[in-house]
């Protein structure tokens, strides 16, 4: 997230078992538990997000999806070049 100041408080009971598994987890991983469950509850979010199979959008950002998919195809060198390049294994 860009900002540097953290400024809303998430609360949530645990099982003492879970804390616990937690507090080790996070311990192995040389982070604090607040770091270790916000970095396990974003990757979760954005896993979600990501493999969700339906989109919502609007009649306005429908019109967009379709203007830049219809929109020609801009020449792109660096996108050329890298598949241009023999994948490692086929070397």
């Amino acid at each position: 997230m860009a900002d540097s100041v953290k400024s809303m408080q998430i609360n949530m009971r645990v099982h003492p078992a879970q804390r616990e598994l937690i507090a080790r987890a996070a311990k192995a991983r040389h982070k604090t538990m607040t770091e270790f469950m916000v970095d396990a509850a974003t990757a979760a979010a954005e896993d979600i997000i990501l493999n969700q199979r339906v989109f919502l959008a609007d009649e306005e950002q429908f019109e967009e999806l379709l203007r830049i998919m219809d929109s020609p195809v801009s020449e792109n060198a660096a996108l050329l070049r890298t598949l241009a390049t023999p994948a490692p294994w086929d070397k």
